[in-house]
């Protein structure tokens, strides 16, 4: 089947018909509009053809025919006769070029002259669904809003976090408050266990020759040595407060009290590779550096100072000789008072741990 191609004049795009429907009306397939058809063209004709044939009919602007009427021959005057002005020379037509696209399945018949065109029902197999909406969304827009919900979010998060670790900061070390063992000292009678090997936080190691503070108490180690194959430190210690006198140490804190607090004490030597060396003698020493004497009570005044000489027992030189030997990093924890503090409304004693760390090679 033979088609044009026509451009329709409300969606302007291009569609096929057939040649039987030029001249006519036809629905665009795209948007279902009515599109008027251009005419058929007409051939052209040869100059040697010759004219076609014509058959004369009878025409009402003719010459009178000969007639054998008797009663109206020759009476009347003649009927006079209507010219025609002559007709205008045909124009050619215009050429209309057309382009063969597919056949169109489906075009609309022309509708009739006296009734008002109606629109065609889409067929389901072409129609298509009506397109979604987009919805265009700005960059700069989105990224606009990210920054008002994610900043704000990622400032309390600090801020949380912040929170959490300045509480956790602010919170002591269990080994840094903990009861003291003697209720005659101001210490409570029961309390809750800590337990005794708790890893040693940085503030409370101290090397040796170096100053630690804790509480009302400077504690300042001053050797490690061997003596007759027990271990030996030495460290000083001075009540720094203003209207407080305690003593810094205990022969208690050397032992398992287990009808008070249980469990093992809190000084001990520690070291890498070897098992605790528990217990231990006590002497306190006051006095200028040479003249130095015993201290029975070991209690300090405001201002006061006293050396403090922690000796190992003898059933540990064994143990003693090997750590001596190693190369083992050595803590030799100290549980000393640090002074009054507050608890339930009243000031109580409490102690504290010191770890003084040092080498093997350190021993004297």
């Amino acid at each position: 089947m033979e088609t044009v191609q026509l451009q329709c004049g409300s969606c302007h795009k291009l569609m096929a018909i057939s040649v039987a429907h030029l001249g006519g009306q036809v629905q665009c397939p795209h948007c279902r509009a009515v599109v008027q058809a251009p005419p058929r063209p007409e051939p052209p004709r040869p100059a040697s053809a010759p004219p076609p044939h014509v058959v004369e009919r009878e025409s009402i602007f003719a010459g009178p025919e000969a007639s054998e009427d008797i009663f109206g021959a020759g009476s009347g005057p003649a009927r006079p006769l209507v010219e025609l002005p002559p007709e205008p020379a045909p124009t050619a037509a215009p050429t209309v070029e057309f382009t063969r696209l597919p056949d169109v399945d489906h075009v609309a018949p022309a509708p009739q002259p006296a009734a008002a065109p109606e629109p065609a029902e889409p067929d389901d197999d072409d129609a298509l669904p009506p397109p979604r909406p987009r919805v265009a969304i700005d960059r700069g827009t989105g990224a606009l809003f990210a920054l008002i919900f994610l900043v704000p979010y990622a400032l309390l998060t600090t801020a949380f976090i912040v929170y959490l670790l300045m509480q956790l900061w602010s919170q002591p070390h269990p080994l840094d408050m903990l009861p003291d063992p003697r209720p005659d000292k101001g210490g409570p009678r029961k309390a809750e266990r800590v337990r005794h090997d708790l890893p040693l936080a940085a503030h409370q190691k101290v090397g040796l020759g170096k100053s630690l503070r804790v509480g009302e108490l400077e504690v300042q180690p001053q050797k490690v040595e061997k003596s007759g194959g027990n271990l030996v430190l030495k460290l000083r210690v001075k009540n720094v407060s203003d209207d407080q006198t305690f003593a810094p140490i205990s022969d208690a804190f050397l032992h398992a009290q287990a009808d008070r607090t249980g469990g093992k004490p809190y000084t001990f030597l520690q070291s890498e590779n070897f098992n605790p060396v528990y217990g231990g003698y006590l002497q306190m020493k006051w006095g200028a550096p040479g003249s130095e004497r015993d201290h029975e009570s070991g209690d300090l005044g405001p201002g006061q100072e006293e050396q403090i000489i922690l000796t190992t027992m003898e059933n540990d030189q064994k143990l003693v000789k090997k750590i001596a030997a190693s190369s083992d990093r050595l803590v030799w924890r100290v549980q000393l008072r640090r002074g009054l503090v507050a608890h339930h409304g009243k000031a109580v004693s409490a102690t504290t741990v010191v770890g003084v760390a040092f080498n093997a090679r350190d021993v004297k």
